[in-house]
């Protein structure tokens, strides 16, 4: 009788919850359910793409960028595994030491993701090495932000539990995902606004530039496809970093809901990372997107054109950065369209084709 009074009020004290107050638990629940969910959409993301990381690994030359990918993939699996066991299962190891493993693996994933689109950058702006160093700087500063969450971090048990959790984190490790947005913004307008001007585009003002930029107008269909792949990339992590700083930032969230968006977000963020690179990689862009009317139809036209003595249609065009020589009416509309779309194709190989630009 004596041996059970050491735990006055506590039925099972090797539980977790046991140990927390009834608001507490319920709140350290929907965290580790958040958690789980995402641990299996990256799962479900890994084993969708099984057959074109089996061609990058196998089927191509590996380069540097190829080997950022699977250390991104690597490092971003291992965190989400670690992280969800390190939050939901009893555990013989010292949670300190548990706790900063966790938080390398997310440094690793952060600063490889993120390097991802530096190699982006350096293959668009080959020709401008102070924008490449400039953006260089700035993923330096990212990597020392991401090695605050192993650095500051610190793990500790739950009770006298085999449960960990984190027992300390300062404001500063949020500084990572801070940075991650104003990196991702700089790297997102700056492609974009580089693929409009590769395609040589009357831009017309702000607006003209507003609707190149951020809508695609008039720019052809393989460099559309390209910009908008980096948009849904930059709407949905910005979002979701958006999110977890309002969380982390307001005093009143209780600690458990605090940092709920953080793992989502850092796994989303290698997902769209790794499928735009992927989709750069394979050119994985359907080829209805790359022919189409609409890219004719709405590309001005610089150089009218002019009647010969033959009674034929000379003439110039400029589509994406490819002057078009225009000569006589016999070819249909559809086949001035494709072969229209394959010079965009090849002007923009520099920044498509990574083999050809380091990628």
């Amino acid at each position: 009788m004596s041996s059970n009074t050491s735990q006055p009020g506590i039925i099972n004290p090797e539980t977790p919850y046991a140990f927390l107050t009834p608001e507490a638990a319920y709140q350290t629940t929907v965290s580790l359910y958040v958690l789980s969910g995402s641990l299996a959409v990256l799962c479900w993301d890994v084993v969708d793409n099984v057959t074109n990381d089996y061609k990058l690994l196998f089927k191509n030359k590996l380069s540097l960028t190829t080997a950022v990918y699977f250390i991104s993939r690597i490092g971003t699996l291992a965190y989400a595994v670690s992280a969800t066991i390190f939050e939901t299962a009893p555990t013989s190891a010292d949670c300190r030491v548990f706790d900063r493993v966790t938080n390398a693996f997310s440094s690793i994933s952060d600063s490889s993701s993120a390097l991802l689109f530096f190699f982006r950058i350096r293959a668009v702006y080959n020709q401008n090495p102070r924008v490449v160093v400039f953006f260089f700087v700035l993923w330096i500063i990212l990597l020392g932000a991401s090695i605050t969450g192993p650095v500051g971090v610190i793990g500790g048990n739950i009770g006298q539990t085999k449960y960990c959790e984190d027992a300390f984190a300062p404001t500063y490790v949020f500084s990572a995902i801070i940075m991650a947005v104003v990196y991702d913004t700089l790297v997102f307008f700056a492609i974009s606004w580089r693929l409009a001007k590769n395609a040589h585009i009357e831009m017309g003002g702000i607006g003209g530039g507003i609707k190149v930029v951020l809508l695609g107008k008039y720019l052809p269909m393989f460099t559309k496809s390209l910009l908008m792949d980096g948009q849904r990339y930059y709407l949905l992590t910005t979002i979701s970093s958006f999110l977890t700083i309002i969380f982390a930032s307001i005093k009143s969230v209780p600690v458990p809901l605090s940092t709920v968006f953080a793992t989502p977000t850092l796994l989303l963020t290698n997902i769209m990372a790794c499928r735009v690179y992927r989709n750069t990689r394979f050119g994985l862009f359907r080829a209805d997107d790359i022919s189409t009317a609409n890219m004719t139809r709405d590309m001005p036209v610089f150089n009218q054109t002019q009647q010969t003595g033959e009674g034929s249609t000379r003439g110039t065009r400029h589509v994406g950065g490819v002057e078009i020589s225009l000569k006589s009416p016999q070819l249909s509309q559809r086949e001035k369209e494709n072969r229209d779309t394959a010079k965009s194709r090849d002007d923009l190989e520099s920044t498509a084709d990574p083999e050809k630009v380091g990628c």
